[in-house]
């Protein structure tokens, strides 16, 4: 069992397309995991499509939604990930502190020999990967970034930078100068651990495509590239979500 996983500083980042455009691009190569936590009072709780709460799905410390018809609705994270090509689709809903017991039972459910791209911040804490891709957006302002995004900022093997103001929705955009200082933040963290930060010139929305698959594209696969265990570096992307 292979495992990449993507986290981010907070919704909007963008992990959501990056998982869709690795997909696309292997078809029916990946299985998907999706991590939520649920939080007992409610909030931060992701709505579906009809803006239902995912509390709603959760009855005991976690739950593994594996129904198609659920997953694969218009409208929500799984059914773009559906829609893109993933093998299959496991939807993980957890209450803080039970990623661990919920990581056991999906591994149940997926095969060995399986392939995977999961996305969570505070599952990818417990959650062992091959690799971890860590998303920043700069234009999501610093009150939106979740307050745990430091430990897998530490972690990941590989930064994508999106670049994509209207990937962040309806909110305000940060200005130049909180933008600059965000990546100056992420880059410390950064260093912190493995001290080395490269970035790529590739820019603009055919540049997201070569950047992306410049490092799982047809001469260059993901897994493989990780087994060699290449030191972290820093891709641009421009990708709005969908």
């Amino acid at each position: 069992m292979r495992l990449i996983g993507v986290v981010s500083h907070g919704n909007g980042a963008g992990k959501t397309r990056f998982i869709t455009s690795l997909l696309e691009a292997h078809p029916g190569r990946f299985a998907a995991v999706k991590f939520t936590t649920v939080y007992r009072d409610g909030e931060f709780c992701p709505k579906d499509a009809q803006k239902r709460c995912a509390c709603s799905k959760l009855h005991d410390e976690f739950n593994v939604i594996t129904d198609a018809a659920t997953l694969s609705q218009e409208g929500t994270d799984t059914g773009r990930i559906t829609a893109a090509g993933a093998s299959r689709v496991l939807w993980c809903l957890t209450r803080e502190g039970a990623h661990e017991a919920g990581w056991q039972h999906v591994k149940e459910l997926l095969s060995p020999d399986d392939e995977i791209v999961t996305e969570g911040n505070s599952a990818m804490l417990v959650v062992p990967s091959d690799v971890l891709i860590f998303i920043v957006n700069p234009w999501m302002q610093r009150r939106f970034w979740k307050p745990n995004w430091r430990p897998p900022a530490e972690r990941a093997h590989l930064v994508v930078i999106n670049e994509a103001p209207e990937a962040i929705g309806r909110r305000p955009p940060a200005d130049e100068t909180e933008r600059q200082a965000a990546m100056v933040d992420v880059q410390g963290q950064r260093r912190r651990l493995r001290g080395s930060w490269r970035g790529s010139k590739r820019r603009g929305a055919s540049g997201r495509a070569r950047c992306w698959r410049s490092w799982w594209g047809n001469d260059h696969h993901l897994i493989a590239s990780l087994d060699r265990r290449a030191e972290p570096r820093a891709v641009r992307a421009n990708a709005p979500n969908q």
